[in-house]
């Protein structure tokens, strides 16, 4: 957005108008009426000497006067006096034009010399501070100069600055907080404005929350796995299997005992009540195979995966044999303390067992990500 403040303005080539019905009453007057602003740029500030020669083109250096300011209709809008010349009042039909000065070449420099030695290299400090954000350190984490501040137990905010290019969906986040280092996947970001302020809100996915008070030593990570983060697909799954008979009563949907486990790293699952709970927000992938002994051919089974006690119905399977099973998959986004379990359904007449076979009944769960 232009500003009155930018160091790189552009140029209009031999633009001239006049100043504009009511003209420039005083020396303080910040809107500077036109009679056009056609041709002049919009996308950065722009600066004008107004008075430099009358209607003759005889100079009238006296009155010369150099503005900076914004487009806005037929106006220049909350200009900057006197940037070259005396700031005074002008009269309407007084000439405008838009000219190279010295202020405007001297604004260019300082702007180049902000990040650049004057022969033309970039300050090692700066240079030092763009190579940060490409190159990674050996643990993975890269440290970040922002101010983080408390906003939600799942959220911080940055105050007056856009950092959502930094902070990206599924990249993650490294801080200190309430004595402890904690690590989170950022869900989102954005940048709004906020009581007239603007800040970038980040949503987290952790298993600690933030607590209100202080964040310090924030890092951030685009690594697929930086030192002391727990990777979602590497922790975040179990895998678990009948080793004895659940006994499944006819047309009754029913939760099967997993009561083996094959893996479950983060301790998620317990075998106890054969319940998943979810260490954070995010999408799991889920799946659900049973196999029911002393069926009758042609008699309905179904697994279903419940999510907080609603059943998500896999294959209906009509058996074929004395045995006969049914598989049910799901994807489903879930929140931090959602419970899931493996449930089973037929339609024989009489109770019927599953089979306590790793093969043939067992029950999984894996995270996918943010």
């Amino acid at each position: 957005m232009a500003a009155n403040t930018d160091k790189f303005k552009k140029g209009a080539r031999r633009f001239s108008t006049t100043i504009g019905t009511g003209g420039v009453p005083d020396e303080t007057t910040t809107t500077v009426p036109l009679d056009t602003t056609a041709g002049l740029p919009t996308a950065t500030a722009v600066q004008v000497t107004i008075d430099r020669v009358d209607a003759s083109g005889n100079l009238t250096l006296d009155k010369e006067e150099v503005v900076t300011g914004v487009v806005s209709g037929d106006n220049l809008i909350t200009c900057t006096r006197g940037d070259e010349g005396l700031a005074q009042s002008h009269a309407a039909g007084a000439i405008v034009e838009a000219r190279l000065t010295a202020d405007n070449w001297d604004d260019v420099m300082d702007g180049i010399l902000v990040e650049h030695e004057q022969d033309g290299t970039h300050q090692a400090d700066v240079l030092s501070d763009a190579l940060s954000s490409y190159l990674t350190p050996i643990d993975g984490w890269i440290p970040s100069s922002d101010t983080l501040l408390y906003e939600l137990p799942n959220k911080f905010t940055i105050f007056n600055v856009n950092r959502t290019t930094t902070y990206t969906k599924g990249s993650k986040v490294k801080l200190t907080n309430d004595g402890d280092v904690k690590t989170f996947y950022v869900v989102s970001s954005s940048f709004e404005a906020v009581g007239g302020d603007f800040e970038t809100i980040v949503t987290l996915a952790g298993e600690e929350d933030l607590e209100v008070g202080a964040i310090t030593l924030p890092y951030y990570s685009y690594s697929d796995c930086p030192q002391g983060f727990k990777k979602g697909e590497d922790w975040y799954k179990f895998s678990a299997y009948a080793s004895a008979v659940t006994a499944i009563p006819t047309v009754a949907f029913t939760k099967v005992n997993f009561a083996t486990e094959n893996y479950d790293p983060n301790g998620d699952y317990d075998v106890s009540t054969s319940i998943f709970t979810a260490p954070i927000p995010g999408t799991y992938s889920f799946k659900n195979n049973v196999e029911l002994t002393g069926m009758t051919v042609g008699d309905l089974i179904l697994s279903c995966i419940n999510v907080e006690g609603a059943n998500y119905f896999g294959v209906r399977s009509s058996s074929q044999s004395a045995n006969g099973s049914s598989i049910a998959c799901l994807d489903i986004r879930l929140n931090a303390g959602d419970v899931v379990y493996g449930t089973a359904y037929h339609t024989n007449t009489s109770s019927k067992n599953t089979s306590p076979d790793s093969a043939r009944t067992f029950f999984s769960g894996h995270f996918i990500g943010v």
